[in-house]
């Protein structure tokens, strides 16, 4: 719900405080998040020891943070450059764990999975989804947004949701159910298996 909702449904101070919210908690904490997953998946390409990650993690905060300050449009080239960089990868597993997977595992539906592990699988895959809450708070900055904010929201989720299905399923080709529960980093563990320890680090 966007500060505008609020201001319409239940007045201008609950609009005030959920703006204050999302700026000093939501915002920063997501951004936060992101850059740890980012310095920990670096991990698998550098070894780095826990301090470092940290300040991986807050060099590449400052970097958007800067870039941002400077110029939006910088901003917009590094979703672009960061975006054709998850896309890239996650193409190349797809199109070679469908074709050269041989664990076929695809009984994932009788798996038994405990509950917490599933629990956290879900509250990690919202953040792929996250994007239809965020593009409407630039609603008031599209053309024509009547028609083109649905269109961005259904078009975004839906490749979202095709993209997660398929990928899912080439890691399931490539390795069985229970070891990608017991997996950290199963993307990075079928890129091995793929590819080799040292083909990976070209991804």
């Amino acid at each position: 719900m966007s500060n505008q909702d609020l201001k319409v449904l239940y007045g201008d101070v609950w609009a005030f405080l959920l703006g204050w919210v999302q700026t000093i908690i939501t915002y920063p904490a997501s951004a936060a998040a992101l850059a740890i997953a980012f310095a920990t998946f670096s991990t698998f390409f550098i070894p780095l020891t826990d301090i470092q990650q940290k300040l991986l993690a807050i060099f590449i905060l400052l970097f958007v943070v800067i870039m941002n300050i400077i110029a939006t449009k910088f901003g917009g080239m590094i979703q672009l450059i960061s975006t054709i960089g998850k896309l890239i990868p996650i193409i190349v597993i797809i199109g070679f764990g469908l074709i050269k997977g041989t664990a076929n595992d695809l009984n994932f539906i009788k798996t038994t999975a405990p509950s917490l592990g599933f629990g956290a699988a879900l509250l990690g895959t919202l953040w792929a989804y996250d994007g239809w809450v965020g593009v409407t708070t630039i609603a008031g900055e599209l053309k024509n947004p009547s028609k083109n904010l649905p269109r961005a929201i259904i078009i975004g989720v839906s490749s979202v949701i095709g993209v997660y299905i398929i990928f899912n399923l080439a890691l399931l080709k490539v390795m069985p159910m229970n070891e990608i529960i017991s997996s950290s980093k199963p993307a990075s563990d079928v890129a091995t298996i793929l590819f080799g320890k040292g083909t990976t680090s070209f991804f």
